[in-house]
């Protein structure tokens, strides 16, 4: 069952395949300036919104979802040759209609390792940032 897509990255479980989401967190910020008013209470300037930030924590077990050993050097790869894509889960585009997201960190956590050394489950949180470039005149 395919729950969301980041480029080429699939969410969701398929025998063995996939990436499972444990949980989203989505962040909209807005930027405001003080100015200082001598012998009054400051006023408050409207700036404009800040990129959003999502961070998803994803869990990978062995012969439920793709293998850890598998999935973490498929998700370092992407922070490391930074490309953005559109984030979707369910039936919603993340941020606006044309947002497109990059990685900014990886965190793995290894859950269970085997006596032979072989990694069966880990956790994996990923943050991930809103991009946006200068438009090309």
């Amino acid at each position: 069952m395919i729950v969301g897509l980041y480029g080429k990255i699939v969410f969701g479980i398929a025998a063995g395949q996939g990436f499972l989401i444990e949980e989203l967190r989505e962040s909209s910020r807005a930027k405001f300036a003080e100015h200082e008013i001598l012998n009054s209470k400051p006023i408050t300037e409207f700036l404009g919104l800040e990129n959003d930030n999502v961070s998803l924590s994803m869990n990978f077990v062995v012969g439920y979802t793709m293998p850890p050993i598998v999935a973490i050097p498929l998700l370092q790869g992407l922070l490391r040759q930074p490309k953005a894509y559109p984030l979707l889960v369910g039936k919603r585009v993340i941020g606006s209609f044309s947002s497109q997201f990059v990685l900014t960190e990886v965190t793995c956590t290894y859950k269970y390792l085997t006596g032979a050394g072989t990694l069966m489950a880990a956790d994996i949180d990923v943050s991930m940032k809103e991009y946006r470039s200068l438009a090309k005149t």
